[in-house]
């Protein structure tokens, strides 16, 4: 949100943008389509971020793929070109604690994400599919 630069910024490119690819990407014949989204992405959620997860969710799941794939990916891992201090020191202190500890919040690498998403893709999957982080473990 602090690179978008405003609420409507983020919108923009958060939720219009997916929903403008995912709706070309219907027309155009495209059956599966996989969302990157967030864990407790919810349309009624006090939380701007987690209201516009679940906005665009709902918004791409309503275009009826035959396989509609959402990713709710733990914390990722990885270099950025902006400073995240916050997720930095979450990620820092989630690598030192146990798996069994952390659970669903156990931070994985972007790679690891992306071929959890390639597979998700390829499966054999119909209708939506959510992929909470736990299920990335």
């Amino acid at each position: 949100m602090k690179r978008a630069g405003s609420r409507e910024a983020f919108l923009r490119v958060d939720v219009d943008y997916v929903y403008a690819a995912a709706k070309w990407g219907k027309a155009a014949g495209v059956r599966r389509f996989v969302l990157v989204s967030s864990p407790g992405a919810n349309e009624g959620s006090p939380s701007f971020y987690l209201r516009a997860k679940g906005r665009i969710e709902r918004r791409v799941s309503e275009l009826g793929f035959e396989s509609l794939q959402i990713v709710r990916p733990p914390i990722i891992l990885g270099e950025r070109p902006d400073a995240r201090p916050l997720e930095r020191l979450a990620a820092a202190v989630f690598k030192l604690l146990p798996a069994c500890v952390l659970g669903k919040f156990r931070p994985l690498s972007g790679a690891s994400i992306a071929r959890a998403m390639i597979n998700a893709a390829l499966s054999d999957a119909h209708g939506v599919q959510i992929y909470e982080p736990q299920e990335f473990l």
